[in-house]
């Protein structure tokens, strides 16, 4: 249905005496300023989240280099092992035709050295050297750190015994060409250990 026209306006007003007009003047000013303090509460609140967050990660961190833990350490020995893998799984067949267990055995007959054993010896030593003589780390010995070194000391002279007799056999030409292939990969992972 249609409506009808009006036929007269009428304007309703609604007056406000100075006083409530202050009133909410007021209120809206008040209103604003919140709104601003709103923001920089949130901005506040953000930074302190941020702050928190850094205090958290650096107290995280502190703690677990006075554990000896050292990411930087994780990182190179995890990409190491990774590379070793590959070395050994892949490469090491491809260019000699042997695994590396027919590599170690062809070494240990020609020269006496196991030099799977010694690379073990020597990531264990490198172990306890960062455990024990690292001042960092919670497990700090003086004495252990001694003892260490001390070992440390030995292994390296007989890594350095294990690459001379491995030359050595190299350069006398009494083993077979196949063998001097597994002689020359054993020098090469014994350099990488050192």
């Amino acid at each position: 249905m249609p409506r009808k026209q009006s036929d007269k306006i009428i304007t309703h007003r609604i007056e406000l005496s100075p006083k409530e007009r202050t009133l909410i003047e007021d209120v809206i000013k008040t209103q604003k300023e919140n709104q601003r303090l709103d923001a920089v509460t949130n901005s506040m609140q953000a930074v302190g989240t941020a702050l928190a967050g850094t205090g958290g990660l650096i107290a995280a961190l502190g703690l677990a280099a006075w554990f000896g833990y050292s990411i930087k350490d994780e990182v190179i020995d995890t990409t190491k092992k990774f590379v070793d893998k590959v070395s050994d799984d892949v490469f090491i067949p491809i260019f000699t035709g042997k695994s590396k267990e027919e590599i170690v055995q062809d070494i240990v007959d020609s020269t006496g050295h196991d030099i799977e054993a010694l690379r073990l010896r020597g990531e264990d030593l490198k172990e306890q050297s960062k455990r024990f003589c690292s001042t960092s780390s919670q497990y700090y010995d003086e004495i252990e750190c001694q003892r260490v070194d001390a070992e440390r000391k030995i292994w390296k002279n007989q890594y350095n015994a294990a690459i001379r007799d491995i030359k050595t056999t190299i350069d006398d030409g009494t083993v077979e060409d196949e063998v001097k292939s597994s002689l020359k990969t054993g020098i090469w992972k014994l350099i990488n250990i050192s």
